[in-house]
């Protein structure tokens, strides 16, 4: 870096300094000894003050702003105006970071370099190390080079642009550049001049005047002026980490690097994609299984492709060549061969392996890891998602977005992951998660173009069959069986949906298909003590044009049909399972003679199965509608933790329906758990997800006022909330004691939201609460932003986003984002 062409000099002289020799006595003799009349101020261990600084010797100026963090051991200069840059000082890493900032090269220009090989920057917020440890960065007089070392005089009172002073002096000689100055220092006087900062005397400005003198004795001489405006003391008023974050949409090819976390070959998931170029939202389930090669995608098409504009679900399997696509209204089922699109060469959940076939993608190629990567991935630091901490890492990829006008062009991708202190508590899995993959965004600055997906829920448990199963395929010939296990087992087995999953394998092993789509549709419960499995067979579809690279040959149904028989009557469908008498596990077969071929498929549970039957200020809130269904995502920051929670709602129905996993025991064990309300008969139906049990009880008024859903209407009687309750836009059980008052529009997610606020008390249900108040604030989007549900028929408006309540006298907080 060339010191006269590169502006990153900021509160005094060095900005020349660099590479100069010479001593001048002529502009003063250098001070010595100590101060003893009045030292110089004492600076805050943090700070951010905006500088112009005015170099008369070369008619120029510059804006800037420094940031200084002396505790985080990093520091931050912005640059305005023709030199529109940002330099990020990292001491613990011992970085430089460089960043364009100008509008036509942001994104794409961005150099990292090691401070021990720039000693110019070095001098910026100074350099030091002690014992051999690592780098720190000078104190915050040292910073603004004032104190320490220097000897400076005090001159007395004086006045700058009307505020009171006082002035300091020093003669300035640094022998190692052989440059001699004039230096004084004006701050503000604290007996006659008040500022808003808590400091009690703040840096107003600095006079710099001296020469400089070459190696070949040419004299050089210069004129700085430096003025300061809006100091702030950031240990009162803290300032955004993000100023020592390189920006979202930035690549740095930074040298010190964290690897990317290692992720399992299965996953499940909800996205959230959002464009807020073209302000839409919409939302897919995904299920990705790399051992089975099965991968289930459920989601709402923004156009119309050949399969209507009803929700879909997409079964690709990889083993065969074959997607399978359901509309979920109509339970229309299409068959298509695995294929790459026309203008890339990769389709979601495929990657081309030549010009003539195609492979199912590894987990970090789908979740975009993976792809024509020109630069390496990087790591850029944390930062907050949702109010998550993220390890984030970037990259710059080619050929984005998948069109002619994507093609040759680069993107930078951005990949989040929770920190390691945060755990995750999923539907799935038994203990919690951690470094989950919480967001994945992508710039395309030649285009721009912006895509953000959330991943909401993301689950490292294998996904279960069931997930990817064919029941409702109409186009699928299948046949229906019955099969008896023997023993009583069924109490012990803890898992249904582990034993359906065991029972397709056994099959897939012993009969001759090549794939677990194959069966469907497994029913099981208690028959005198043995276990009996009802189960669809389907048959094959071979697409001759499919593009998987080696497709499994599928044999016939009834070929199939014949192999079960002689797997049944030879043995080998057998599990492993424990009886009710011993807990050791045996390996059972099924019973030679069991096997039935029914013509129905009715449900063998019977009748066992549990049945199913605000104020506004300024702007009105968004009326809510008598229905809903809802996935809550509830952030926990105090506490780090997560929960997700899915909601179906209807009034005119009075039914509630609740999905979620406890943190804890109530009494019905930590499993997911499925509840149902009703509020025709005032029953509550709880079932464990896992087990099968199902309890039942009296829908009643909670301890703390009211259930989740519930009203008290006196003491002895409750109704059931409205949407608008239950969403806490009303009294429910924390009385409302302001009116919801529209107070301006925020930014969430990328989504422009309108925000009401209200206070209320009794928040949380608990003793530490009652009487105390809490803020809530309710985030809709705006009326131009269309919300594709995986349920709508059109786009939905004004729908709620995020509800923050705050409580700080008991210090809580809960983020609750709804998708």
């Amino acid at each position: 870096m060339n010191c006269c062409h590169t502006f990153i000099w900021t509160l005094c002289v060095f900005y020349w300094l660099a590479q100069c020799q010479g001593q001048d006595l002529d502009v003063c003799t250098p001070s010595t000894g100590v101060n003893k009349e009045k030292p110089p101020p004492k600076l805050p261990e943090k700070y951010h003050v905006a500088v112009s600084v005015i170099i008369a010797n070369k008619n120029k100026s510059i804006d800037m702003e420094e940031y200084y963090d002396g505790p985080g051991n990093r520091g931050s200069l912005i640059f305005h105006g023709t030199v529109n840059k940002q330099f990020i000082y990292s001491y613990d890493t011992e970085e430089i970071i460089e960043i364009d900032r100008s509008p036509s090269l942001f994104g794409q220009n961005c150099m990292v370099e090691k401070m021990s090989a720039d000693k110019e920057n070095e001098l910026i917020f100074g350099y030091q190390k002690t014992n051999g440890s690592h780098a720190h960065i000078y104190t915050a007089a040292g910073a603004l080079r004032i104190g320490g070392n220097l000897t400076e005089e005090y001159m007395g009172k004086a006045n700058h642009a009307g505020i009171n002073c006082d002035r300091w002096y020093s003669c300035v000689y640094w022998p190692h550049q052989n440059t001699t100055m004039n230096v004084t220092w004006y701050f503000s006087d604290p007996d006659s001049w008040r500022v808003s900062e808590s400091s009690s005397s703040i840096p107003i400005r600095a006079d710099v005047q001296g020469s400089v003198i070459s190696p070949d004795g040419t004299k050089r001489n210069f004129s700085h002026k430096y003025y300061f405006q809006q100091f702030e003391d950031a240990t009162q008023y803290p300032f955004d980490d993000s100023v020592f974050q390189i920006p979202r949409g930035v690549y740095c090819p930074k040298q010190n690097q964290k690897a990317l976390p290692t992720l399992p070959p299965y996953f499940q998931v909800t996205a959230e994609i959002i464009y807020p170029d073209f302000q839409g939202v919409s939302y897919i389930s995904e299920f990705y299984d790399k051992t089975s090669k099965l991968i289930s995608i459920t989601y709402k098409p923004l156009l119309d492709e050949g399969y209507g504009l009803n929700p879909l679900r997409e079964t690709h399997d990889f083993n065969t060549g074959v997607s399978y696509v359901t509309d979920l209204v109509t339970r229309n089922c299409s068959v298509k061969p695995l294929n790459v699109g026309a203008f890339t060469d990769e389709i979601y959940d495929a990657r081309k392996v030549d010009n003539l076939h195609i492979r199912m993608s590894t987990v970090a190629e789908f979740l975009g890891f993976g792809g024509n990567v020109s630069q390496n991935w990087t790591y850029s630091g944390v930062r907050k998602v949702r109010d998550i901490d993220c390890d984030v890492w970037t990259a710059v990829k080619m050929d984005w977005p998948p069109s002619p006008e994507g093609r040759g062009k680069y993107s930078v991708w951005e990949i989040y992951f929770s920190t390691v202190e945060w755990g995750f508590v999923t539907g799935e899995g038994t203990p919690p998660e951690f470094q989950i993959p919480i967001k994945v965004e992508i710039h395309q600055h030649k285009l721009g173009l912006h895509s953000i997906t959330n991943l909401i829920n993301y689950d490292y448990t294998r996904p279960r069959f069931t997930q990817y199963s064919l029941e409702s395929c109409n186009v699928v010939d299948r046949r229906r069986f019955q099969l008896t296990f023997p023993g009583p087992f069924i109490s012990k087995i803890q898992d249904r949906k582990d034993f359906i999953t065991s029972f397709t394998i056994a099959l897939v092993l012993n009969i001759g298909i090549k794939t677990p789509l194959r069966v469907a549709a497994v029913k099981l419960k208690s028959v005198s003590d043995k276990i009996q499995v009802l189960f669809s067979l389907m048959d094959r579809v071979n697409l001759r044009n499919t593009k998987v690279v080696n497709p499994l040959q599928e044999i016939s149904l009834a070929e199939a049909s014949k192999n079960l028989l002689q797997a049944v009557l030879s043995g080998h469908i057998n599990l492993t399972l424990s009886n009710d008498v011993s807990p050791t596990a045996q390996t059972v077969a099924a019973d030679p003679g069991s096997l039935i071929e029914t013509t129905s498929s009715t449900d063998l549970f019977g009748g066992t199965r549990c049945p199913v039957s605000g104020v506004s200020n300024q702007k009105p809130l968004p009326s809510m509608s008598p229905y809903f269904s809802v996935t809550k995502e509830i952030i926990d920051p105090t506490f780090k933790s997560i929960q997700y929670v899915k909601e179906y709602y209807d009034s005119l129905y009075k039914y509630i329906w609740l999905l979620y996993r406890p943190e804890f025991d109530m009494g019905y064990g930590t499993n997911p758990l499925m509840e149902i309300h009703d509020f025709n008969t005032g029953v509550s139906y709880i079932t464990d997800k896992y087990l099968g049990n199902c309890s039942y009880r009296a829908l009643d008024s909670h301890p703390h006022e009211s259930v989740v859903d519930a009203k008290k209407v006196d003491s002895t009687h409750l109704r059931m909330a409205t949407s608008a309750e239950i969403l806490g836009l009303g009294d429910l059980g924390n009385k409302l004691v302001t009116n919801w008052t529209y107070i301006g529009k925020r930014n969430v997610k990328k989504i422009d939201c309108n925000v009401w606020t209200a206070c209320k008390t009794d928040w949380p249900p608990v003793p530490e609460a009652k009487g105390k108040v809490s803020v809530w604030n309710w985030f809709f989007t705006q009326k131009s932003w269309g919300v594709v549900s995986g349920g709508g028929d059109d786009p939905e408006f004004q729908v709620p986003v995020r509800l923050v309540i705050r409580q700080p006298e008991v210090f809580i907080a809960l983020h609750i984002a709804t998708t």
